[in-house]
């Protein structure tokens, strides 16, 4: 598979993860890395601008990956969308975003979608984890969260 990625959205998804962090787009990759991924998935990271080691419009790969900086007169979103409309194959790619509006265009030109929840589910749980299966919270960080808003 080869799955391009909003990267920044997927790091919201990921609490390992910090967006303060300077090395989060590192961390990302690393974090899929770990995960096992099948030795034939290919992954395309997307982010905007541009970050202290990567200038705007930058691409690089490494591995199995593509980290890909979009120029400053473009969006990461707008980036992925450009991409589901112009690639000539579009069998064995999936789009990874919690995004609307790409979602939206990925099933406009008939790119299959994942959402960034249900990605991370993959990673942890295999291939065949459900979006909808319900999230168990512990109750330390339900208490957490009560005492957080007394």
């Amino acid at each position: 598979m080869r799955y391009i990625i909003d990267g920044y959205n997927l790091i919201g998804k990921i609490r390992s993860i910090d967006y303060t962090d300077p090395e989060k787009e590192t961390k990302l990759q690393a974090f899929i890395d770990s995960k096992g991924s099948n030795s034939k998935d290919r992954f395309v990271l997307v982010f905007d601008g541009h970050n202290i080691n990567r200038p705007y419009g930058s691409k690089e790969t490494q591995g199995a990956f593509q980290i890909v900086f979009t120029p400053p007169d473009q969006s990461a979103d707008s980036y992925i969308i450009d991409k589901c409309e112009t690639m000539k194959s579009k069998s064995g790619v999936v789009i990874v975003t919690s995004d609307n509006e790409i979602l939206r265009a990925a099933k406009r030109y008939r790119v299959t979608q994942m959402t960034s929840e249900t990605f991370t589910k993959h990673l942890f749980e295999g291939p065949g984890a459900q979006e909808n299966e319900d999230i168990q919270v512990s109750d330390s960080e339900v208490n957490y969260w009560l005492n957080s808003f007394k």
